[in-house]
């Protein structure tokens, strides 16, 4: 299985006073993206606890097109029907990240052509 590195996964990720939620946005354009292929979109730091993921796109990814989030390399929501201007909404309980855990989507289901716009709100509570 492939894995491609979105332009946001390198940016930092904000990491101010503890316990304050925070939002990070990507956005990241499919061309013709094999199934199974993983798309790393952001890395969160060692003590931050992901609370909600927002999924859209505005031009939808093409039919039969479909996306697992994985956090960590473990599928927390799949959107079976990706094909039209959709948005998904997952809330997520995780406990605290003890290391870099990367937040990545999955192509399932057909080739993947469009645009992604993903947002997570997560809380940074530090590892003291």
């Amino acid at each position: 299985m492939p894995t491609i590195q979105a332009s946001s996964y390198n940016r930092p990720v904000y990491q101010g006073s503890h316990g304050n939620q925070s939002v990070a946005i990507a956005k990241y354009t499919f061309n013709a993206t094999a199934v199974d292929t993983v798309v790393d979109i952001f890395s969160l730091p060692p003590g931050a606890q992901l609370t909600t993921a927002l999924l859209y796109s505005s031009s939808g990814l093409g039919e039969g097109a479909g996306l697992d989030l994985l956090i960590g390399g473990a599928v927390v929501t799949s959107v079976d029907d990706f094909s039209a201007a959709d948005t998904t909404h997952t809330r997520c309980v995780l406990e605290e990240t003890t290391a870099n855990t990367d937040v990545s989507v999955q192509v399932t289901g057909a080739v993947a052509t469009g645009d992604l716009v993903l947002e997570i709100f997560y809380i940074y509570e530090g590892t003291l």
